[in-house]
């Protein structure tokens, strides 16, 4: 983050008294679609520049999505200057939710459950029935409470029917842009910046979900009054015997500057496993095999996450999975998966992962931490019949039981919700140096997937796929060009 400051002051940053000024930034624009943000006019923008975000619900059977929170509500975020994209988004509540389990489990129980309003971390408990090992929510996390053997949000934490009763919560916007945390933008010297961030639909799981034995009741709305920018914007004292900080660097911007960041590349394919009708046979699997191209043409990618989430059923009201909403990622329960992924018509690795422990083996060298979730959640390993004429079924007598339940629904609706695919393309996964990613040809990429099909799962499932590329943000005198798109 310290690029920008490094052009405009001193080599050593030394004796340069500088300053933060905290402004609120009303919407210029709003509807239950979108809201528009027209950033400052002045100062550098730090990269603790958030948004504050407040829901009401239909009625009290609506609630929150369990791993997203307040994300949920957003599909597409985009940063312009003028009229031009320099970065942007897509499906953000479901990325947000994936990355959350990056997160130290401390932070997210102590502070995601504050900010955004997502509750992802788990303990080890004997069940009602005596069963040793158990999942069930952590108690420690703040804003849930057990009442006998069902857990339920704190009001301080829920969603309210009304704007009165309903918390307020915020999104950083280093969470929606890996920009954010690469790059300082000189707001004062560059014209007008704005952000628009595009809601997701008032669909069953999209924004809420309900209750168990509750139906999906639309209604679900943004709440404007409390809708807000939050800006650190930083300043410079100028000094007698010195050249202005600011001065120096709008020096700097007649000459040219540019700098490196990183953009999401987002693919969606709607059924991409299509739905087995009539079901497989219980006792058996049924292989299904897909190839589909990510494109990505041209382009420096550093990472690939991906998830592989149920087709939610909008007409009758059904969320991705009750709890989770449409925020997660469904592994197998034969658990004989296999993904390649080919660039440059070359696979990425010898031969294809086909194991759930390698599968979260390098989802966690895609990022600079490992992902942080348990067994139960990213595997289905110790959790189905191995025999008999239910092999493959969900045993409850595993993982997540049903003896216990948050909103009515049993935990054991959250096995296996986590197992996302992660691919790690850089050379240095801690670099934002140029070129540290790898150099896409002509050829586009991509990804075949192969897994296991049973009675339980031969439902549709959706395909998303997010790419981290790399750009470069040339800036000179007041123009702004972005390259590598």
């Amino acid at each position: 983050m310290s690029s920008m400051l490094k052009v405009g002051g001193s080599a050593d940053m030394l004796g340069q008294s500088q300053f933060v000024e905290t402004r609120v930034v009303e919407n210029s624009s709003f509807t239950q679609q979108s809201v528009r943000f027209n950033l400052p006019k002045s100062g550098i923008l730090d990269n603790n520049c958030y948004v504050t975000l407040s829901m009401t619900a239909a009625d009290i059977s609506q609630n929150f999505n369990l791993f997203s929170g307040i994300s949920s509500v957003i599909e597409t975020a985009t940063l312009y200057h003028e009229n031009t994209v320099i970065t942007q988004t897509r499906n953000v509540n479901s990325l947000m939710a994936l990355k959350n389990w990056y997160r130290n489990p401390s932070k997210r129980k102590q502070c995601m459950n504050t900010r955004i309003g997502s509750f992802t971390d788990f303990m080890v408990q004997e069940s009602v029935n005596g069963t040793k090992g158990q999942y069930s929510l952590d108690k420690a996390i703040k804003g849930i409470s057990q009442s006998g053997n069902n857990f339920v949000v704190d009001g301080a934490f829920d969603i309210g029917t009304s704007a009165a009763t309903t918390p307020e919560f915020r999104i950083y916007l280093q969470d929606l842009f890996p920009m954010m945390s690469q790059i300082q933008l000189p707001l004062g010297l560059l014209g007008q910046f704005a952000l628009v961030l595009d809601f997701a639909q008032d669909f069953a799981g999209e924004r809420v979900s309900p209750v168990k034995g509750a139906v999906f009741t639309s209604g679900n709305n943004i709440v404007a009054d409390k809708c807000k920018m939050v800006c650190d914007l930083i300043y410079f004292d100028n000094k007698l015997d010195e050249q202005p900080v600011m001065e120096r660097l709008e020096e700097e911007l007649k000459k040219g500057i540019s700098l490196t960041f990183t953009d999401n590349v987002s693919v969606k394919v709607g059924s991409a496993f299509k739905k087995i009708n009539p079901a497989v046979t219980a006792g058996t699997k049924q292989a299904d095999d897909i190839t589909h191209l990510l494109g990505l043409n041209n382009q420096v990618c550093r990472r690939i996450f991906a998830a592989v989430t149920p087709t939610p059923d909008f007409v009758a009201g059904r969320p991705s999975n009750p709890l989770a909403g449409n925020c997660c990622s469904e592994g197998t329960q034969a658990m004989d998966e296999e993904v390649q992924l080919t660039i440059n018509n070359q696979p990425v690795y010898p031969s294809p992962v086909n194991l759930d422990c390698k599968t979260w083996n390098e989802l966690s060298q895609a990022f600079p931490t490992p992902f942080k979730a348990g067994v139960g959640l990213t595997s289905w390993e110790g959790q189905v019949f191995e025999s008999g004429p239910t092999k493959y079924n969900m045993d409850i007598s595993q993982c997540f039981g049903t003896d216990r339940t948050l909103h009515g629904h049993a935990f054991n609706t959250l096995n296996g919700v986590a197992h996302y695919y992660g691919f790690n393309l850089t050379k240095d996964v801690n670099s934002n140096d140029s070129m540290n990613g790898s150099a896409i040809g002509n050829q586009p990429v991509n990804v075949r997937m192969s897994r296991g099909r049973t009675n339980q799962q031969s439902k549709a499932y959706d395909l998303y796929a997010w790419a981290e590329c790399e750009r470069q943000l040339s800036m000179k005198d007041d123009q702004v060009f972005v390259s590598g798109a």
